[in-house]
């Protein structure tokens, strides 16, 4: 055996096909992280959209609650139990 074959014996590392198969999952599992991700922002997107809404709604209805009792209408509560 030359010193030249020994040293080769001893070389370790990482072949081809196991770069590109470890690659390939890490693609694989990146592109679920962006999905998740994305995802995640859609729907705070949809809960800031909500949440503008429902305050929208709320001061709508004070305005009108307002409008209606300066125009002198006091509804009588007890009078529907």
């Amino acid at each position: 055996m030359t010193l030249l074959h020994m040293a080769r014996q001893h070389e370790r590392g990482i072949s081809l096909i196991s770069m590109m198969v470890a690659l390939t999952i890490s693609l694989f599992l990146l592109a679920g992280l962006f999905t998740i991700w994305e995802h995640t922002r859609a729907t705070f997107d949809t809960a800031t959209k909500l949440s503008n809404l429902q305050e929208n709604e709320r001061l709508a209805l004070t305005t009108i609650a307002n409008t209606v009792q300066e125009a002198g209408y006091y509804p009588n509560y007890l009078r529907n139990l």
